[in-house]
């Protein structure tokens, strides 16, 4: 908190876009396990409040350190085709041991969340996607028209 103790966002939009950051950067390293079903910090986070109230301020000073940090951000109009390309192409390799790891770590930043879902985002299925992917499956699996199917090894949004 000290490092934007200069700025004009309120303290509590300071502290959830850490929370966010931090689960982000984490990329399925950090997890409890319920033995059934692993929980993952990913969260989804929402600044709340009214017009020039510094959200986005204190939102791009995260999202700036997390990019810095190599963490992949997607922050055009989300469609469901671009998820899933977007999914795919930020697929990395991670060793843990002997073990190597497939994951897909992605951080979604939109300043406005109506521009960035759009009035289909219901419709087209991104509402459900995301809440499917909000699991963090081990594997994900997307049938679409112009593909037979598209799999998602790993996925981790944030």
């Amino acid at each position: 908190m000290e490092y934007t103790l200069d700025t004009e966002s309120p303290d509590n939009y300071h502290f959830w876009t850490a929370i966010t950051i931090l689960g982000a950067i984490t990329k399925r390293q950090v997890y409890l396990d319920m033995n059934m079903f692993k929980v993952y910090p990913n969260f989804y986070v929402f600044l709340i409040g009214p017009p020039a109230a510094r959200k986005s301020a204190a939102a791009a000073i995260g999202v700036r350190l997390a990019v810095q940090a190599g963490l992949r951000k997607f922050s055009d109009k989300i469609t469901d085709a671009a998820l899933i390309k977007d999914l795919s192409e930020a697929t990395e390799k991670r060793v843990e041991g002997q073990t190597v790891e497939l994951c897909s770590p992605v951080l979604i930043y939109a300043s406005e969340l109506g521009v960035f879902m759009g009035l289909d985002a219901y419709s087209s299925g991104v509402i459900a996607d995301l809440t499917d992917l909000y699991d963090c499956p081990p594997r994900w699996e997307k049938k679409t028209i112009s593909r037979d199917s598209e799999l998602i090894l790993g996925p981790y949004v944030t």
